[in-house]
């Protein structure tokens, strides 16, 4: 049945617009994939929690805390590269060149890390089979970025929508029936396969008018990598210094899962992180305006429109406030409700935790609105020293705090390292303004 939905929806063409499409319908859009993929990855923690225990969700968040930082320095955020790619300097094949390039040592680099550092047999397996899913989720999220570029956010939308209603419903099946981690995430992945072949690719393929251009070996919807050394140079050249702040962004909220794992075991890492995916939810919707926003963002400054820029800079930070302050106002009155319904009564004696990821979880999202502006105007190299300063000080707080303070330590050194990155991009940014020019202070 969705093998047939798949093929169904990859056979529709698609027909660019001549207008552009409205700031408000694409980030209806994205809002709508990021929420339903979020939410699916979310139930798998939450059916893990619930049918599991802490340690099987403890043993899943170290495999993504192993898998995550490398996929996400690797990925080079090749997505928002694409997006703010007005000028169209490269071509599609040349950007999943160095996709297929970055994820193929981003798989060899965690397998040599896995084995280096000790972990049994059956946490190695689960890691490597996390990788694998992270590999083929990176050639979707380089498909993306074109739609992105164009501001069609409706077909990634679609695409994170299919994928995340199957992905869980494979895991949720398998798990219930074998009680096992490794079998549910071979579910994962071969779910994250078949979107991949069947709708993402095939999308592609069907929207040649979506990059409006001709590019170097035949049609600019030909689904084909591009490894020529000078342009690979030339673009991971443009988007290392990105790749090496969602590196660091990565391991700032996983530095203290290592220190946890090390310290206090899978039990309690697994507590920790079930109960850290709850600002997820907020994140998603602070990451889906801001990718909705970037390529227009982007373009405003290319054409010297600077109060335009300023104007929706502004109220996308409004948005993030308030998406914040909802967060910690409801976990201020209902936490203790909250995390008994979600997770069980193991974890509803966390309330005190479950605030302060919360008040984290409200600096971070201030946090993601500077970067993706700075994003915008493609002066990557400014986010690297704020993330360094940030990661050392999270690392130093979580050998301090938590060996003295358990999970309350592991949150408090994440909280001090947000606020060090609020501080860091606010200097940058104002920086990065009066380089644009003073209108757009005005």
């Amino acid at each position: 049945m969705c093998l047939a939905l798949l093929s169904s929806m990859s056979r529709v063409r698609v027909k660019a617009k001549n207008h552009q499409p409205s700031l408000r319908k694409n980030f209806l859009w994205v809002l709508l994939g990021n929420f339903i993929y979020g939410g699916a990855q979310w139930g798998i923690v939450i059916l893990l929690a619930q049918l599991g225990s802490p340690a099987v969700v403890g043993r899943f968040a170290l495999g993504l805390a192993v898998c995550s930082p490398i996929f996400m320095f690797t990925n080079l955020r090749l997505r928002e590269i694409i997006a703010t790619d007005a000028r169209r300097e490269y071509s599609f094949p040349e950007y999943l060149g160095l996709r297929l390039t970055g994820s193929s040592l981003a798989f060899l680099c965690i397998a040599v890390i896995a084995v280096i550092f000790g972990y049994d047999s059956a946490q190695i397996i689960i890691i490597m089979m996390i990788a694998g899913a992270k590999y083929i989720e990176s050639i979707s999220d380089v498909i993306y970025g074109y739609s992105f570029l164009k501001e069609r956010m409706d077909m990634p939308a679609k695409s994170m929508i299919i994928k995340g209603a199957l992905s869980l419903m494979a895991v949720s099946v398998l798990f219930i029936l074998t009680r096992s981690l490794v079998v549910s995430l071979l579910g994962l992945g071969a779910a994250w396969i078949i979107v991949l072949v069947f709708y993402d690719i095939p999308s592609f393929r069907d929207a040649p008018n979506l990059l409006e251009e001709k590019v170097r070996g035949g049609s600019p919807s030909r689904f084909r990598p591009d490894f020529s050394l000078i342009k690979l140079r030339s673009i991971l050249l443009l988007a290392l210094p990105l790749g090496v702040y969602q590196l660091l962004y990565t391991l700032q909220t996983n530095l203290p899962r290592y220190v946890i794992e090390w310290e206090r075991g899978e039990n309690e890492l697994g507590i920790f992180a079930a109960i850290a995916y709850f600002p997820i939810v907020g994140a998603r919707i602070v990451n889906a305006l801001g990718r909705a926003i970037n390529p227009r963002l982007a373009k405003n400054i290319m054409l010297g429109n600077l109060k335009a820029h300023t104007h929706l800079f502004w109220r996308y930070m409004l948005i993030s406030l308030l998406v914040g302050l909802i967060g910690v106002i409801g976990v201020y009155i209902l936490g203790r409700e909250i995390l008994n319904l979600v997770y069980g009564n193991e974890y509803a004696g966390h309330t005190e935790l479950f605030m302060l990821i919360m008040v984290v979880a409200a600096i971070e999202y201030i946090c993601l609105t500077l970067t993706f502006n700075l994003i915008s105007t493609r002066r990557f190299v400014v986010l690297i020293p704020v993330f360094v300063i940030s990661n050392l000080t999270v690392l130093l707080a979580s050998f301090w705090l938590i060996p003295r303070h358990g999970l309350m330590g592991a949150g408090a050194a994440v909280c001090i390292g947000n606020l060090l990155c609020l501080i860091g991009l606010t200097v940058g940014l104002v920086r990065q303004y009066r380089r644009l020019g003073a209108g757009l202070v005005s």
